[in-house]
């Protein structure tokens, strides 16, 4: 379990989706939070390519991020897909670095990440790496923007990799409701073109040939006056500057215009429609879409981010709580992108249906829009406003920062759009109410503007939808329909006006402590506290966890305390928003890979004692009904059955989890799904309170705490609970023992098209010198792999090579998803390069292996980006019973003593002399049904193998 997950997931939503301070600090014009240590520059080159630097002498790693202004929108109709395929095989080669992938390669070596993505208006590359090869990896990146060799031989085997990443869109609900949503649109809007491309759409046509045409595509539109660079590292803001002109002032300047998508998406003819999409997800989804004019340059006032607020409340009585109380929805969601098709885009708000709700979409539908007239009557009033207003300005008087390739990105992504010195203010900074354009933007959320999704099993879906695996259907919404909205039942209100607190003036505790201690340890409780070692704020995270032998004793209790978290949920809600917008204080409940309950306060600490206890409050007082159970057994057994509809590589994770006995993941959907047959009322309730009496509680807290405040936290917690028959802190052990020789095969049929295969190699001794070891030859193994399988023998889209640990076990696995090659097929590909492998570990030189290693020291050596980040090494330690806290310092420590021996050693040990146990997960789909699943008996190499079973 990670604990710092949420909150940076809630840092990125808050940058990158919405669009007032106290407090701002200044950096050469860049408006930045005064928590932000960093310095900031803006410049524009010679060829007029504007570029943002952001120094920070603390970072391991540099950071670079290129977005250019055009997408899969300007493809021509001839070959759809085109600007995707050019972002493809753009660094397959370039005049000064004519070797394919060589940025990969130079990335992936040194613990480092590259990735691109292209989008309907901008695509964008970017990277990050080791501070020591930033300047050879700018050269190489910049050489490919600029003079790309586009070589056929190369290019054309990217083509089977975009086919297999169709393959894979195809069948999700994502590009369902993608491709649904542009085939009902206008049919002269550029959305229509399929964008992703595939191998019916790229290819020789008559008077257009596919090699000219990328050729072609690539001169017109990469233009450097459109193209936006961040760097982001530790070197100086000279150093940076000379880094950027140095290698990218001499992409040329073509004096393009930024195309501009001008046709509206949708005309009058488009709208009031009923759309209904099968789709296989197991729960139903109301969509209510609205289109909307570009209204981005209002975002000083925040008209969108006002209506959102007001929406989304879950104060009482408010639209969201109101419809759940009434057992219609599960949640809602809202979203506001006003430039998501060129001169306009959307507002959608999708609510998730119970089976009541699926029956009532009108009664949903009528109180969402009577919501709104109570915002229009009411709603708009300086007191949301100021409310609002106080609340972002909380959030950036305390904003951590991102680390440094979320920020590259971040900037080249916005610098279109925004001006460049207010993108890292732009989601906080608040003029006040505009009451003009917040009326503009609810006049075009109205009943006559709609289209009604209706999303999953769902009927009257008879047209095919092209290049989806899904069908859909439309019709006009009826007059009577109109009429039904126009009133509703439900008493609603608007939220109350609520205060919040200056965060600004919450004190910040000494942080003295340099190793964890423990507070309090007595029967029934732990708590222990660490502080920061490089922060000296007023945030800090708090773990507890709730454990039980109860949990994990048979499936029956399994599921039920899955039941738990189900009815406790429509509960939490109100507190989650309360804490978040009034205090900064961020809550979260799980359970971490022992079974157990576990709660997360995160965020200004202040008031986490306070957080804490309504928290178990609720948990420990919850008020059990039929209705709430009913609910609650329909939420988990579409939860279970929903992993038939997860991506492969996540079907795969799971099923190796199951098959391993991985924690909690001991029992299977069918064992699962028998067991909550069984389940009554008086079941929950009695295991409820068998719940509360055999609860142990560990308490961890890292940051801005004293011992103080510790304490009252973990007392606080046992006397809500009462004495306890858990006296001592359970340590569980595994049951499981790999030994070499060991094997697990197991095969499955989905329906998804491609086949999926993952192998992991399990080492059968617990060694953190092994798992440090495999780390890093995996930065040596998996270029070479992506490379052969990928990009030479054009097997699939998705490969990948990565080190784990399996019950605390060393692992090194392989896996695969492709759509044109059998399992059989795969694993013997997987043999063939394990093989070849061995003489390309031993030809590699020791530079490069020097480099590798010396990047990933960097990695573990470095200061954290912030708080959460660093907090994340001692709560992995806690979770896994490591009192000594040194898993870190171990591994520093064991990678610095690793040399190309070693590595040459392990992987023989391993590989060649069968030291390793094997479970395999195949997952056979619809395409390649008639194809054969890998048995050993198939294997034509045989050695430590012909000892292996197979387990179907």
């Amino acid at each position: 379990m990670t604990l710092v997950t949420p909150i940076l997931a809630r840092l990125l939503v808050l940058f990158l989706t919405n669009v007032s301070f106290c407090l701002t600090a200044k950096a050469n014009g860049i408006l930045k939070s005064p928590n932000d240590s960093r310095t900031y520059d803006t410049f524009t080159l010679n060829n007029g390519m504007e570029v943002v630097l952001a120094s920070d002498p603390t970072l391991a790693q540099s950071a670079a991020s290129l977005t250019v202004g055009i997408g899969q929108y300007q493809d021509p109709d001839t070959q759809q897909g085109l600007a995707h395929y050019l972002e493809h095989v753009i660094f397959m080669g370039s005049q000064s670095f004519p070797k394919s992938n060589a940025l990969q390669e130079l990335v992936k070596n040194n613990d480092g990440f590259i990735n691109a993505t292209t989008e309907a208006q901008q695509t964008n590359y970017f990277f990050r790496i080791d501070n020591n090869q930033f300047d050879p990896a700018l050269a190489i990146f910049s050489d490919a923007l600029k003079s790309p060799l586009f070589e056929e031989e190369f290019t054309v085997k990217e083509l089977n990799a975009i086919e297999n990443e169709w393959q894979l869109a195809s069948q999700g609900t994502s590009f369902a409701i993608y491709r649904a949503n542009a085939l009902t649109a206008s049919p002269n809007h550029p959305m229509r073109k399929m964008g992703l491309g595939n191998l019916s759409t790229l290819q020789d046509k008559e008077n257009s040939n596919l090699q000219a045409e990328l050729t072609a595509f690539y001169q017109i539109y990469y233009s450097a006056n459109i193209m936006k660079l961040a760097l982001v590292g530790k070197q100086s803001l000279p150093e940076l500057k000379a880094l950027a002109s140095k290698y990218f002032s001499k992409i040329p300047n073509k004096g393009l215009k930024r195309p501009v998508t001008t046709e509206p998406a949708f005309t009058e003819k488009h709208l009031g429609k009923h759309i209904s999409l099968l789709t296989r997800a197991t729960s139903r989804t109301l969509g209510l879409q609205f289109p909307l004019k570009n209204n981005i340059g209002n975002w000083p006032n925040k008209p969108n981010s006002y209506l959102h607020y007001l929406l989304a409340s879950e104060a009482e009585n408010t639209l969201v709580p109101t419809l759940r109380k009434a057992g219609l929805i599960e949640s809602m969601q809202a979203s506001f992108t006003p430039a998501k098709y060129g001169i306009d885009g959307s507002a959608y708000v999708s609510f998730v249906l119970t089976d009541k709700g699926k029956t009532q979409e009108n009664k949903i539908i009528a109180a969402f829009f009577n919501y709104l007239e109570l915002i229009k009557s009411s709603g708009i009033s300086q007191e949301y406003a100021q409310t609002l207003k106080n609340i972002l300005t909380n959030q950036f008087a305390n904003l951590p920062e991102l680390d440094a390739l979320n920020l590259a990105t971040l900037f080249s992504r916005n610098m279109s759009a925004l001006p460049t010195t207010e993108i890292l203010r732009y989601s906080h900074y608040f003029t006040g109410l505009d009451k003009n354009a917040v009326q503009e933007v609810l006049s075009q959320l109205s009943p006559d503007k709609v289209r009604v999704w209706h999303i999953g099993d769902v009927k009257q879906t008879d047209i095919p939808l092209m290049y989806a695996q899904s069908s859909y259907g439309i019709r006009d919404i009826t007059k009577n329909e109109y009429q039904t909205w126009q009133s509703t039942n439900f008493s609603l209100m608007l939220p109350k006006v609520v205060k919040t607190i200056n965060t600004t003036k919450i004190d910040s505790v000494p942080q003295t402590l340099k190793h964890p201690q423990k507070i309090i340890e007595k029967p029934g409780i732990q708590a222990q506290l660490m502080h920061s070692q490089f922060f000296n704020n007023n945030q800090g995270i708090t773990g507890v966890v709730l454990q039980s032998p109860l949990y994990q004793q048979n499936v029956k209790h399994h599921v039920m305390t899955n039941l738990l978290f189900f009815v406790l949920n429509k509960d939490l809600q109100r507190l989650i928003q309360e804490a978040s917008l009034q205090h900064q204080v961020y809550l979260n409940g799980t359970q971490n890979g022992a079974g157990d309950i576990t709660f997360n306060i995160s965020g200004l600490t202040e008031r986490h004692p306070h957080y804490l206890n309504q928290l178990l409050t609720l948990f420990q007082g919850m008020h059990f009904s039929q209705e709430n159970l009913d609910n609650a057994l329909n939420l988990y057994r579409k939860m279970t059955l929903e992993i038939n509809n997860a991506s492969l590589p996540a079907r795969a994770a799971y099923y190796s989890n199951i098959l391993l006995k991985v924690p909690p993941f001991i029992w299977n959907e069918q064992e699962k799904l028998d067991a909550l047959q069984s389940i009554t009322l008086r079941d929950i309730k009695h295991f409820h309170r068998q719940l509360m009496a055999n609860i142990y509680i560990d308490l961890f807290a890292f940051g801005n705490y004293d011992s103080k405040m510790t304490m009252k936290m973990a007392t606080a917690s046992r006397a809500l609970f009462g004495p306890t028959k858990v006296k001592q802190k359970l340590v569980r052990q595994t049951t499981f023992t790999p030994f070499a020789g060991n094997a697990w095969n197991e095969m499955i049929s989905v329906w998804q098209d491609p086949v999926f295969l993952k192998s992991s190699y399990i080492y059968p001794e617990k060694s953190l010198t092994v798992s440090t070891q495999l780390k890093l030859l995996n930065s040596l193994f998996s270029v070479p792999f992506f490379n052969e399988l990928r990009t030479k023998r054009q097997l699939a889209y998705d490969i990948k090579s990565y080190q784990e640990d399996i019950h605390q076990y060393p692992a090194f696995t392989l896996y695969i998803q492709s759509s044109n090659t059998g399992l059989q097929a795969l694993k013997q590909h997987f043999d063939d390069f394990l093989e070849r492998f061995k003489n390309d570990l031993a030809l590699i030189n020791e530079k490069t292996v020097t480099e590798a290693k010396s990047a990933l020291l960097n990695t573990l050596q470095k200061k954290p980006q912030n708080i959460y980040i660093e907090s994340n090494r001692y709560f992995t330690d806690w979770l896994n019973n490591n009192e000594m806290f040194d898993y870190n310092e171990q591994s520093i420590r064991a990678l610095e003593a690793t040399s190309k021996q070693d590595l040459i050693t392990l992987y023989n040990r391993m590989f060649f002399d069968g030291y390793m146990a094997n479970a395999i997960i195949q997952l056979r789909g619809a395409k390649l049904k008639h194809t054969e699943f890998f048995t050993w008996k198939d294997a034509t190499k045989t050695s430590e193998k012909d000892k292996l079973s197979n387990i179907k």
